[in-house]
């Protein structure tokens, strides 16, 4: 039995699932290169990316199971849950039984949870797109930090290069050491392990924001529950309204 790993990307994986079915044997695992630790019981197989190979996988995919599926793969693949890899390969697996029917098998749990892990993927780049704060650095470019459960980076180019076209701005992925890089309406992503906010200091708008946010408030309407159901407390580090020793 063989423990396959891969660069992470959709393409990536795609690749893995190609050398999977030209083995003889069920993998002993499946996982991104990010992994801590596997056993030295069984052998090791590095799978390099091919574009080529990925997008002709991409295309069979879409054809016997719907354009649906690959959508499923790529959004479950992004959420760094350490199973995910093999259950989108359990996955592609009842694709084969189910054909174009796959995700109408909800109540399937082979199923279900690459749904489920679409789902927190989605909801999870919907509301960093609304609690993401940039911040003017001394140097010119607008900077934000995030930490979030997943790798939802990639997800949000498109968003703000349309919206900040003519700014340069930095979306910084704390948890990854991963900085999203905006400017003239590109983007890409890069290896960071500065930290941006060395570059910043606390301007007007920011101190007017805490000064609202802990003055102006009505007491008697505070609801921290509602609050933290809109806004999750793990954000909230990274909210410049909320005064520091709030967070």
């Amino acid at each position: 039995m063989i423990n396959y790993l891969y660069d992470g990307s959709y393409y990536g994986f795609l690749c893995t699932v190609y050398h999977v079915e030209k083995s003889t044997a069920y993998p002993a695992g499946i996982h991104q290169n990010a992994v801590p630790y596997l056993s030295g019981l069984y052998q090791t197989k590095h799978i390099e990316t091919n574009p080529v190979l990925g997008e002709r996988m991409h295309k069979r995919i879409q054809e016997k199971m719907g354009r649906e599926t690959t959508r499923y793969i790529y959004y479950a693949n992004l959420a760094g849950e350490t199973n995910a890899p093999i259950w989108l390969y359990e996955y592609l697996l009842r694709g084969k039984a189910l054909g174009l029917n796959l995700n109408k098998h909800i109540a399937d749990n082979t199923v279900f949870r690459i749904h489920k892990l679409c789902q927190k993927v989605t909801g999870e780049r919907h509301r960093l797109l609304g609690l993401i704060r940039f911040r003017l650095s001394n140097n010119g470019f607008y900077y934000s930090q995030i930490s979030p459960d997943h790798r939802v980076l990639e997800l949000m180019g498109q968003h703000f290069a349309s919206r900040l076209a003519n700014q340069c701005w930095i979306i910084h992925d704390t948890k990854r050491n991963l900085a999203l890089i905006g400017q003239t309406g590109q983007y890409k992503i890069v290896p960071w392990h500065l930290d941006g906010n060395e570059y910043i200091e606390k301007d007007v708008i920011e101190n007017a924001w805490q000064k609202y946010f802990k003055n102006i408030a009505i007491p008697e309407r505070i609801n921290p529950k509602c609050q933290a159901n809109c806004m999750p407390r793990r954000y909230w580090d990274n909210l410049i309204e909320k005064p520091q020793e709030e967070r």
